[in-house]
């Protein structure tokens, strides 16, 4: 009669150790904590990241995707209109995998790993100033090489009805 009871106490010692071990890898499971951290000089610009605004430089934004990401930080002018007018500035900034994301490794850093693993990219602007002339000219040439024209465009005026058309 011993040998049964033995048994039983061997398997409920390994079904405690299993659930121990399944509970420990469940709460004890690492992550990878992923962000960009935005910097702009002057700080206080606007973040644009894939053409989605994410608040004022500085700025911290998750991400759980590695990849090319397209950043573009900008100047918001005060609602007076006061102060400097800086160019914004666009960039494609590539967010490479570091090796422990890397298949099969990255099984390991995200549900075995005793912890959090902190991958923080760093992109920094500095922001030219410009005159609101420059500016307004910057925009118009940008505007010309996708082919578009406004009103106040001396390019773009037709002409007058004095001026003789089509060589009459």
């Amino acid at each position: 009669m011993t040998q049964p009871f033995r048994h039983a106490r061997f398997i409920r010692g390994a079904f405690s150790r299993t659930l121990l071990l399944a509970l420990s890898t469940i709460f004890l499971a690492g992550c990878v904590e992923r962000a960009l951290l935005i910097r702009s000089d002057p700080a206080g610009a606007r973040v644009f990241l894939d053409g989605k605004d994410v608040g004022s430089t500085p700025a911290r934004v998750p991400f759980d995707h590695y990849g090319t990401r397209e950043v573009m930080v900008r100047w918001e002018p005060t609602e007076r209109g006061e102060g400097p007018a800086y160019a914004p500035e666009t960039r494609l900034v590539p967010v490479s995998a570091p090796w422990y994301q890397w298949f099969p490794v990255d099984l390991f850093s995200e549900f075995v790993w005793p912890g959090t693993i902190v991958d923080e990219r760093v992109i920094e602007f500095t922001l030219v100033e410009h005159t609101l002339e420059e500016l307004e000219a910057k925009f118009i040439e940008s505007a010309r090489a996708f082919g578009l024209t406004s009103s106040t465009d001396e390019s773009a005026q037709e002409p007058s009805a004095e001026e003789p058309r089509g060589g009459q």
